[in-house]
């Protein structure tokens, strides 16, 4: 069964049994017509010469999609002077234009692969015609009866004006418009929706053919050559016009074309450029180019699912990548501590969506990424920062982003702990829900979140736990480094987050000052002793221990204590190799953010409870180690 609903099926097939029957009828009655004489076999055998030969000279009916399933030709001009030689006295037969109107139909038609788009506009010209030329022979028998000597054949032109426009008008809506109703309805749509400009061309080209029908009739009976150019002339410029206007049309559309691609050239390159800065910015927070990727689709899939608008689709897909740029201004030890921050530490933490809004506010983007990097910290119970939003009142797409970039850094391994599994990830995401997420939000995730995950396998960047139980590695909470205490929003000025970039930065020059220490001329008691007051203006710490390896002896000694119980510590004496900076003096690899008890041993366990990490760090000069 060919393709389409019993409907159009039905359409197509009481069309094709009607057309079939008068055309068949207009063959008989074509025989009966004399072979000379203007109302003839031989002029209607010119004409359908002259009829085949313009069939291709077509003007497309364009939908307003752009596609175009049927066509409307100059040839129809041969179709209305058929009809006003033969449908009146004294032939008064419909059949020359009705073979007419089907060679046309389907010439004009015949290169479309739907067959069906053939058969229905063969069928519905050949109809068209018929119905169209009834009317035309109907009025002018009215009008024939009001002339003076009742002679059809000498009527005036001026008086089959109107029945020729009758005939103009519906003919090309029976043919026309009917064809385009026939192809909606047959793709199931209630409505026909044609181009405006292929309205105007088509119709221009009806009329144009009904004028020059009507110069080529008086040409007949009035013997006037120049009526027959001028009728030639008509025709032509309608169709020549046509085609300069298709091809400006074209240009046009290819020049939109090329604009559409270069932008879209330039909104990629804008994306990569992007995503390598979310790369650098998640690189210096100890996560991966595949989180952000994941957040994005997470984020993009989210937002297809709630009915986001295309602003704010595309505000998702820079968002996922952006959102945690204001990390630019928060110091590398604050963002990687496993436990909870101190005060200052947190408050330093609470300006990165802050500093991330000021920023790109002055990137100017044209779709709400601002508002996804300044609000993704805000709480559905209003107990989040900068500005301690609450319910909807904090934009959908930073509801969306916190909720996706929530759930896949609980998925990740981090230094100081192992990722959940999904089902642990989900689990906590339904105990937030209502607190710091928003339950439609996190309701519509749980739905989907398997689907995400197989198109996120399928770009191989799974970089997530599998889903197995898997306990932490330090006992840290998922959201470590986030503090539960709201200690008051940063100052809300365009440079408040720039300045802390600025800090940020005075914390990097002190490293640097600390490296020119040590390899300076300096004595060592000198350098330990810098290097722990420097380290005290940036890293706050309870102790630091300075120990220098005795290459001889294997073991290592503190050289400078620096805090709480200096006097445990200066006692210590250290085998290379035991303990969390035994190892790493081995290994000659740093760690942070380890066990105390794994470090500490022979420390009284009252003061080894004070303390809640180590970080051992390896310092090397070419003669000793420290």
């Amino acid at each position: 069964m060919p393709k389409g609903n019993w409907k159009s099926l039905a359409l197509l097939a009481s069309v094709s049994v009607v057309a079939a029957l008068l055309f068949v009828f207009s063959i008989f009655s074509l025989l009966k017509l004399p072979i000379l004489g203007w109302t003839g076999l031989a002029p209607w055998a010119f004409m359908l010469l002259l009829t085949l030969a313009a069939s291709r000279l077509t003007v497309p009916v364009i939908k307003a999609d752009g596609n175009s399933q049927s066509n409307k030709s100059v040839a129809d001009t041969f179709i209305f002077l058929a009809v006003m030689l033969y449908a009146i006295a004294p032939a008064d037969s419909l059949g020359p234009a009705i073979v007419l109107a089907g060679a046309i139909g389907f010439i004009s038609s015949c290169q479309n692969p739907e067959r069906r788009i053939t058969v229905f506009t063969t069928g519905s010209a050949i109809i068209s015609t018929a119905v169209a030329a009834f009317f035309y022979s109907l009025i002018v028998d009215l009008l024939a009866t009001h002339a003076a000597d009742g002679n059809e054949q000498k009527l005036s032109l001026g008086m089959l004006l109107v029945p020729l426009c009758v005939l103009a008008l519906v003919q090309y809506f029976l043919s026309t418009i009917a064809t385009a109703a026939y192809i909606a309805f047959e793709e199931g749509k209630t409505s026909i929706a044609l181009s405006r400009d292929s309205l105007i061309w088509t119709s221009l080209t009806q009329l144009g053919g009904a004028a020059s029908a009507a110069l080529f009739y008086s040409a007949i009976h009035d013997g006037s050559i120049a009526s027959i150019f001028v009728g030639l002339l008509i025709i032509s410029l309608v169709y020549l016009l046509y085609r300069f206007d298709e091809k400006r049309v074209e240009e046009v559309r290819r020049a939109e074309m090329e604009k559409a691609t270069h932008l879209k050239e330039m909104a990629e390159l804008h994306m990569n450029t992007i995503e390598s800065l979310a790369i650098a910015i998640d690189a210096k927070d100890q996560t991966t180019h595949g989180h952000v990727r994941r957040t994005q689709i997470y984020a993009t899939e989210m937002g297809r699912l709630l009915g986001v608008s295309k602003s704010e689709s595309q505000a998702l897909q820079a968002g996922a990548l952006l959102h945690d740029i204001g990390k630019l201004a928060v110091p590398e030890y604050i963002l990687n501590k496993p436990g909870k921050l101190t005060e200052s530490e947190f408050a330093k933490m609470k300006i990165h969506p802050t500093v991330g809004g000021d920023i790109l506010k002055r990137v100017n983007f044209p779709y709400p990424v601002e508002d996804i990097v300044r609000y993704h910290h805000e709480k559905w119970d209003g107990t989040g920062y900068p500005k301690g939003l609450k319910g909807e009142s904090i934009p959908l797409v930073a509801r969306i982003i916190s909720v996706v970039d929530f759930y896949d850094a609980t998925r990740c391994d981090r230094p100081y702990r192992k990722g959940m599994t999904r089902e642990d990830s989900l689990s906590l995401l339904r105990k937030m829900a209502n607190s710091s997420f928003d339950p439609r939000v996190v309701e519509f995730f749980i739905k989907h979140v398997e689907k995400f995950d197989k198109l996120i396998d399928a770009q191989d960047i799974q970089e997530q736990v599998a889903s197995e139980p898997l306990e932490d590695r330090t006992g840290a909470r998922p959201d470590a480094g986030l503090a539960s205490e709201i200690l008051g929003s940063p100052v809300d000025d365009d440079t408040a987050g720039f300045r802390s970039i600025t800090e940020a930065q005075r914390e990097v020059f002190a490293l640097h000052e600390i490296a020119q220490t040590i390899g300076s001329s300096l004595n060592l008691q000198d350098t330990v002793t810098l290097v722990a007051s420097k380290l005290r203006a940036i890293v706050p710490f309870d102790t630091c221990v300075i120990y220098i390896v005795d290459d001889k002896s294997g073991k290592a000694f503190p050289v400078h204590v620096a805090g709480d119980h200096e006097e445990v510590f200066q006692r210590r004496r250290m085998t290379v190799g035991d303990g969390i900076s035994g190892w790493v003096i081995a290994n000659a690899r740093s760690m942070c953010n380890a066990s105390p008890e794994l470090d500490m041993v022979g420390v009284p366990d009252e003061v080894t409870r004070m303390f809640r990490g180590v970080a051992a760090l390896l310092i090397q000069q070419s003669t000793f180690a420290f």
